[in-house]
């Protein structure tokens, strides 16, 4: 240390001994006390560390479940949009090949109709089974065309 200096005199020699002793001590308990109070604030910066630590991992852990909330509502969003427009698209898809049935249909009538007609205005040329003779000998008297 230093501070020791040899002396003749026994007693001075132990009253220094002691006093060496003494300063050992305290500066002994001295270091002891910083360093309890160093560890003491390192304990309390690593806990307001781990703390920090813990806050931004729930900070980030709640921005992912936000960000995956908000994906999982587009997503369905997109899907709820992709089935109605399926949706019209089918009943447009229906409405048409109703209206190409319905259009069928009336063209079908309307043929049989004019069919039906032409049957008729024919029939009503037709002649019945009595007055065929008399109409053949009118025929051929008379020559003017039917």
């Amino acid at each position: 240390m230093g501070s020791w200096k040899p002396t003749d005199n026994p007693g001075l020699a132990k009253s220094r001994l002691v006093k060496l002793r003494k300063n050992y001590e305290k500066e002994v308990k001295e270091l002891r006390k910083q360093y309890f109070y160093e560890m003491e604030a390192k304990k309390l910066e690593d806990q307001v560390k781990r703390e920090a630590e813990l806050e931004r991992m729930k900070v980030a852990r709640e921005e992912r479940k936000a960000a995956k909330r908000e994906r999982s509502q587009l997503l369905a969003t997109q899907r709820q949009q992709q089935s109605q427009e399926f949706r019209e698209m089918l009943q447009r898809e229906r409405t048409k090949k109703a209206e190409i049935r319905m259009r069928k249909e009336k063209s079908l009538e309307q043929k049989r109709a004019r069919e039906k007609e032409l049957i008729w205005k024919k029939s009503s040329l037709w002649i019945d089974e009595k007055d065929l003779d008399r109409r053949i000998v009118e025929a051929m008297v008379d020559t003017t065309p039917l």
